[in-house]
């Protein structure tokens, strides 16, 4: 089943940073964490509703994320403003609507609930969430995806 929630996750991640930031991505070994971020991680929570249910979140370092703003809009950013928030809201956007297709394809049908940006000190930790934590490398940079189901 894990494969089954990831691989459209990771497909679309893919394809993308691709498109947006015009570079490639290397996936590491996932690994089953618990919920903790921090105040220097900037946050993207979508819901995921339907077949199957849980949030997918992109967590960044502060820094990583400037990388990737800069990348998106194609000209340097030195801090996460309104500009930036949108955008990386749009990239969770894109990679969301991409997997709900290659779900769709698999005969499983899901709903992706609008993006939320959040810093990471305003989700509270717990123990009690299991995270299957994916890193992602781009232009030597990590970054993580985040599935709860």
């Amino acid at each position: 089943m894990e494969l089954e929630i990831v691989t459209p996750f990771l497909l679309s991640l893919s394809k993308v940073i691709q498109q947006m930031c015009r570079k490639n991505i290397e996936y590491k070994t996932t690994i089953h964490k618990q919920m903790d971020y921090s105040s220097d991680d900037v946050i993207i929570v979508l819901g995921i509703m339907g077949d199957i249910e849980g949030s997918v979140i992109l967590a960044f370092n502060k820094s990583i994320a400037i990388k990737i703003i800069s990348m998106m809009v194609n000209f340097e950013v030195d801090e996460i403003d309104e500009l930036g928030r949108s955008a990386l809201c749009e990239l969770g956007n894109m990679i969301a609507g991409n997997a709900s297709i290659v779900f769709s394809m698999k005969d499983i049908y899901v709903n992706v609930t609008i993006p939320e940006f959040l810093n990471g000190d305003q989700i509270e930790d717990s123990d009690d969430v299991d995270i299957l934590r994916i890193p992602v490398s781009v232009s030597q940079e990590e970054f993580y995806l985040d599935i709860v189901v």
